[in-house]
């Protein structure tokens, strides 16, 4: 006989629920956390801290910086985005949509800067 969970109606297989699915402190979910750290840092956060206080993975968060930079266009919000560099040759990258990237294109250096997050609310 089996000790698993049955299956959920809502999909998956019942053992996470709802709740191991939102995540979070307090019940909010991890976008939810992020949005509020994002709008209370003065100075903004490096890519590596914001992985490290949501306990999150670097392609979650960038998928999430990402969901969070279209949505604030609805919410009177802006995602700002100072975008890596080069401590090699310099090279500054464009950032259009949150990234990450692993090395320069210029001269194939690792040696990139964090690329630093923060948002403003429009008053």
């Amino acid at each position: 006989m089996s000790s698993r969970a049955p299956p959920s109606p809502h999909g998956g297989d019942g053992a996470a629920g709802i709740r191991g699915a939102q995540g979070g402190a307090f019940g909010r979910t991890r976008r939810e956390r992020l949005r509020e750290l994002l709008l209370s840092s003065e100075d903004g956060l490096p890519l590596d801290a914001i992985e490290k206080i949501l306990e999150a993975n670097r392609s979650t968060v960038i998928n999430d910086l990402e969901h969070l930079r279209l949505s604030f266009r609805h919410q009177d919000a802006t995602l700002l985005m100072v975008p890596p560099s080069c401590g090699s040759c310099g090279f500054t990258f464009r950032l259009d949509a949150p990234k990450a990237p692993s090395r320069c294109p210029a001269c194939k250096s690792r040696d990139l800067t964090q690329p630093i997050f923060k948002a403003t609310a429009e008053t």
